[in-house]
């Protein structure tokens, strides 16, 4: 089977991509040199997938579903996939985002012997009634311990500000009602409709011989036929403003914390999607980044400490900019925060600012391809997106101050904020 072969000069790298003859996708970048080798297996079905379309009909499944099914496949044997992978000396991690599911695996021994216990989890599924119903009860235990944690609460309750109907707004393991109605019909249908080789990718890299690789890939995958009635994906935006805020909420703690939000509707195309997810990080490091003199005045002030952070998440059908930390008095700290981001952002950016910024934004990412977990899952981001990660520098050195100014002046506004305040039940 013949690769397409991706070579970039600029940094000497190499990209390798195949696909089978069952339409699943597969990817290496060979390194020699590098100790650790890492490779991940991903289907493009997530916790805000709760609506799609089989055929006709469109079906719905509770919150929670892909979670759950990802435990259930991984745990669906006596031995754990897990268990089997640590028996080869591979490290494992199974885990599901809000529009994904993956399974990763490392080592600096032969990864290549991981691919056929995996394969055999992804490949054999059969939803068991008892297994489920002991799953759920792990889940729920889980659920539990994290409503109990400050942080959760206010990452939550600043998502259902954001979003009055997107299920982003639900935590990725669902709610406790919604995992309680998920069945076993429910996870064979997901199953059936996402969990084929046309839905899902293999990215590896690290010292791996390519022809070793592609044999062992063919042979274990190969044999993945999927169901003829795959599913599509009914993703989308929801817009309209959030809800209207502060909203107040306590826990027991010692501190209280607040959270700032500004709802987005990133473009749902993949280039321009991930442009503005660059241009929202300059942004918030621009405006009130650690090197900042923004940053530095209300860190002066104690409006702000060291648990302060900012950061913006998209994809197609959702997207957000959030700032959080700790404070004495949360509902002043986000007041001065907001006042000092928002004016900051009408004001503009400073050029010099804008170029110091702009150069370490383009060499943190170029040193984020010396790490095998980095590569290869921007690699299998790349096949789903049909963006590979050697274009998104080019796509990083050509952000422009004025973009960077109108991304923040549109988006740091009134209109599209929410505040969360968590105070202190004690």
């Amino acid at each position: 089977m013949k690769a397409r072969v991706v070579e970039d000069r600029r940094f000497g790298e190499r990209l390798l991509m195949w696909r089978l003859p069952n339409g699943l996708r597969v990817g290496l970048v060979p390194r020699r040199g590098w100790t650790e080798k890492f490779g991940l297996v991903a289907v493009r079905f997530g916790s805000i997938d709760t609506k799609f379309r089989v055929g006709e009909r469109t079906l719905r499944v509770p919150a929670g579903t892909a979670h759950l099914l990802e435990h259930l496949l991984f745990e669906q044997t006596d031995k754990p996939l897990s268990e089997q992978l640590a028996a080869l000396s591979i490290d494992s991690n199974a885990f599901t985002t809000h529009t994904s599911t993956a399974v990763e695996i490392s080592t600096s021994c032969d990864i290549l012997a991981g691919l056929a216990p995996l394969a055999e989890a992804l490949i054999n599924f059969r939803p068991d009634e008892k297994r489920l119903e002991a799953e759920k009860s792990v889940v729920l235990s889980e659920l539990r311990l994290s409503g109990e944690s400050p942080d959760w609460l206010l990452v939550m309750r600043m998502l259902s500000a954001l979003y009055r109907r997107h299920p982003v707004r639900y935590d990725i393991v669902g709610t406790p009602d919604s995992i309680r109605r998920i069945t076993a019909d429910h996870l064979r249908v997901a199953y059936n409709a996402f969990y084929h080789p046309r839905n899902a990718v293999i990215c590896f890299a690290g010292d791996i011989d390519e022809v070793d690789f592609m044999s062992v890939v063919s042979e274990t995958f190969s044999r993945w036929r999927g169901s003829a009635a795959a599913g599509l994906l009914l993703r989308e935006p929801e817009g309209g403003t959030p809800e209207r805020t502060p909203v107040y909420i306590t826990a027991p703690m010692r501190r209280q914390k607040f959270a700032i939000a500004y709802k987005d509707i990133p473009p749902r195309t993949p280039k321009p999607l991930i442009r503005r997810s660059l241009v929202a990080e300059i942004a918030l490091t621009a405006l009130i980044g650690s090197s900042t003199e923004n940053y530095q005045r209300l860190y002066e002030r104690g409006v702000i400490d060291g648990s302060f952070g900012a950061g913006y998440m998209a994809d197609e059908s959702f997207g957000h900019a959030n700032l959080a930390g700790d404070s004495d008095d949360a509902e002043a700290s986000a007041k001065a925060v907001v006042d000092v981001l928002e004016e900051a952002a009408l004001v503009g950016i400073d050029e010099d600012v804008f170029r110091r910024l702009h150069r370490r934004a383009i060499g943190v990412y170029i040193r984020r391809l010396d790490s095998p977990s980095f590569v290869a899952t921007a690699l299998a981001a790349g096949l789903f997106y049909r963006h590979l990660y050697t274009q998104t520098l080019r796509l990083l050195e050509s952000i422009t101050k004025k973009e960077v100014e109108r991304f923040a002046r549109q988006l740091f506004v009134p209109s599209k904020r929410v505040v969360v305040i968590l105070r202190s039940s004690c």
